[in-house]
C-alpha cells in the first residue's frame, strides 16, 4: 500500500491518502493504509454514512468540496459526523471487483490551496483499476490455498477413512481365512 500511495502521490497531491476495505461479512470498514494530517489513525468502523461508503453504495467515483459534502449530508446521503469534516476537498473512488465495490481509494485536501480537478479523478481512477486487479488477484490466491489446505485435509481424513476400512477388511479376510481353515480341518479329519 505504501508504493500505492508513493505512485498516487507522484502523479496528484495525495499528502493524505488512504484504502478502506469493506469486511469479509459486509458489515465493516476497514482502513489497511491511511496517512492523513487531519486523521493520524483511521479506525475500522461499521459502514455508516461517510463519503466512503457513498462511493460504496453508488459503486461511481466522487468528487466533493465543502458544499457538495453540505449538499450530502442535507440530503441524507451522508452523516455531519463522518463526511470528511475537515476536508475542503475530498476525491474518492471505487476498488471495483468482479461487479461489485470492494473498497474505496480516497485522497483529501485540508487546505483551500488545493482542490482536486476531474483530471485528478480520472488518474485515480485508473490506479483504482489496478489495484482492484491486484487485490482481486490477492483474494484469489488465499481463495486457492485456503481450497487447497481444506483438500488436503479432506484427503488426508479420507486416507485415514480407508486405511481404517483397509485394516477391518483384512481383519475380515484373516477372520475368513482361519474359518476356512478349520472347516477344511474339520473335514479331512
Amino acid at each position: 500500500y505504501r508504493r500505492v500511495h508513493a505512485v498516487v502521490d507522484d502523479l496528484l497531491n495525495a499528502k493524505n491518502f488512504y484504502i478502506a476495505l469493506v469486511s469479509d461479512d459486509g458489515k465493516r470498514l476497514m482502513f489497511p493504509y491511511s496517512v492523513d494530517a487531519a486523521n493520524p489513525q483511521l479506525a475500522e468502523r461499521p459502514l455508516g454514512r461517510g463519503l466512503s461508503e457513498y462511493v460504496l453504495r453508488h459503486g461511481k467515483a466522487l468528487l466533493a468540496n465543502k458544499a457538495d459534502i453540505r449538499k450530502l449530508v442535507r440530503s441524507g446521503e451522508a452523516s455531519s459526523a463522518q463526511a470528511g469534516a475537515t476536508a475542503t476537498c475530498w476525491l474518492g473512488v471505487p476498488l471495483i471487483c468482479g461487479d461489485r465495490a470492494v473498497g474505496v481509494m480516497d485522497v483529501q485536501s485540508h487546505s483551500e490551496e488545493h482542490r482536486y480537478t476531474p483530471r485528478d479523478l480520472e488518474l485515480l481512477t485508473f490506479v483504482s483499476y489496478h489495484i482492484a486487479n491486484a487485490l482481486e488477484r490477492k483474494r484469489s490466491a488465499e481463495s486457492l490455498k485456503l481450497a487447497n489446505a481444506e483438500l488436503e485435509q479432506r484427503v488426508i481424513e479420507r486416507t485415514s477413512e480407508l486405511a481404517a476400512a483397509n485394516r477391518e477388511l483384512r481383519e475380515h479376510i484373516s477372520v475368513r481365512e482361519r474359518m476356512e481353515r478349520q472347516l477344511k480341518h474339520e473335514t479331512l479329519h
